[in-house]
């Protein structure tokens, strides 16, 4: 991959985990589920192709957190916790991944 991630991969889903503080349809936390799924484990490798291994660890490990398939069990309140942190996770990723292409490019050139 060349290139930063596409910023919607980060702010898609922080933009869905602060409206899943409001009282939603379950529907839609299934939704933020395959989202955020996704869209994590789509950071996580890029981040892990460019060395960025902390970065893919953490990411790796939103995409558990959030997977559809085994969903983790918790109660709302400790949910609307987790997507804050998270979103603010996937803001700082965004800030960061602007550097990896710099530091990237650093690379290239020398």
């Amino acid at each position: 991959m060349n290139g930063s991630p596409p910023r919607w991969l980060f702010l898609l889903p922080a933009l869905m985990m602060l409206l899943a503080l409001a009282d939603m349809p379950y529907g839609y936390y299934q939704v933020l589920r395959i989202v955020t799924f996704l869209a994590a484990g789509a950071i996580a490798f890029y981040a892990w192709q460019h060395g960025r291994e902390g970065w893919a660890i953490a990411f790796a490990m939103l995409a558990i957190v959030f997977n559809p398939l085994i969903p983790v069990a918790l109660e709302r309140d400790n949910w609307a916790v987790v997507n804050v942190v998270a979103a603010v996770g996937l803001l700082a990723g965004l800030l960061a991944s602007r550097k990896w292409l710099t530091a990237d490019d650093a690379k290239i050139a020398h």
